[in-house]
């Protein structure tokens, strides 16, 4: 990996592809080098290519988040919502208790300006999530001005000094 990244961050993208593939053809379970491969396929522009590794990577390693949440954003970033949603949604479902999964849902929505489903994904979120708090900051984000004393009380009751939740309650 490190080999792969030294050429990358020298501008020499093909040596990096060539190691990349290699090396994932040596250690298929090693999530970055999936994203690493496809993320310089990404910088040569040819981001069908990213997407059918982030796909492959995806088959290989089904329980992995970051292989999911990179595929939605480059499809979000294609202005394909629906399959950037629909990635995520097929996350959602083989890793239900991950909070990196729904935190990434969750601002799925918010994007979308969905307001009303990002409050109902974090209502499931927290549910699976109970004691997570960068959801718990999202949760008091998201909240009419008038009610954020009270979600933040439930914050700190669930997790109680956790960083994120002490950055949402002081904004």
């Amino acid at each position: 990996m490190q080999s792969v990244q030294l050429e990358r961050e020298n501008g020499n993208l093909k040596a990096a592809w060539d190691l990349c593939e290699i090396s994932i053809q040596k250690f298929p379970d090693f999530y970055k080098l999936w994203l690493i491969s496809a993320q310089i396929k990404e910088q040569l522009g040819d981001n069908n290519s990213a997407i059918k590794i982030y796909e492959k990577g995806i088959e290989t390693l089904k329980r992995c988040p970051e292989l999911y949440i990179c595929l939605s954003r480059l499809y979000f970033s294609q202005g394909l919502e629906t399959k950037s949603r629909s990635v995520i949604e097929k996350a959602r479902s083989n890793i239900p208790s991950n909070p990196l999964v729904w935190e990434e849902a969750i601002k799925l929505e918010i994007k979308c300006d969905n307001i009303k489903g990002a409050n109902l994904l974090i209502s499931k979120a927290l549910q699976e999530c109970p004691e997570n708090g960068k959801l718990w900051s999202l949760a008091i984000d998201l909240e009419p001005k008038y009610q954020k004393k009270a979600r933040a009380m439930d914050a700190l009751n669930k997790c109680d000094h956790d960083p994120y939740v002490m950055m949402a309650i002081a904004k």
